[in-house]
């Protein structure tokens, strides 16, 4: 489990922090930026490395939606999320837009983001954490 590499991308790194040590917790080795252009900069070199990517969507100088796109350009079935204190309602619309892809809401999300990311990289799920 150790060898499936997750990618956190926010720009407040305590966030990029916490978020890691979750994802770590539960078998990741994760790599963290605190810009989009520094994310998409290495994925372009690494992409078939990584397993799964967690984006915050408002970030300075390349937003989470332009990330999601750039990294799709190199890996079209990339397994991402969004992470972001916006609430569901205003975001909903841009992300139906882009298909199925999760949407979890700072600051209270690491459980279930623990839960999607194990589902996704298809590690097993203790028995009191399955979704309903």
């Amino acid at each position: 489990m150790l060898d499936s590499l997750a990618i956190v991308v926010d720009d407040n790194p305590l966030i990029v922090e916490t978020i890691a040590a979750c994802l770590s917790c539960e078998g990741f080795c994760v790599k963290g930026f605190t810009f989009g252009w520094a994310a998409v900069s290495w994925y372009a070199e690494n992409y078939k490395e990584v397993v799964l990517v967690v984006l915050d969507i408002n970030m300075p100088e390349m937003d989470g939606f332009e990330c999601f796109d750039q990294m799709r350009k190199f890996n079209s079935e990339q397994v991402i999320a969004f992470c972001s204190a916006e609430p569901r309602a205003e975001i909903e619309p841009h992300i139906k837009a882009l298909g199925e892809v999760p949407y979890f809401q700072k600051p209270a999300c690491l459980g279930e983001l623990a839960i999607w990311a194990r589902t996704e990289a298809g590690f097993p799920l203790p028995n009191d954490l399955r979704l309903a």
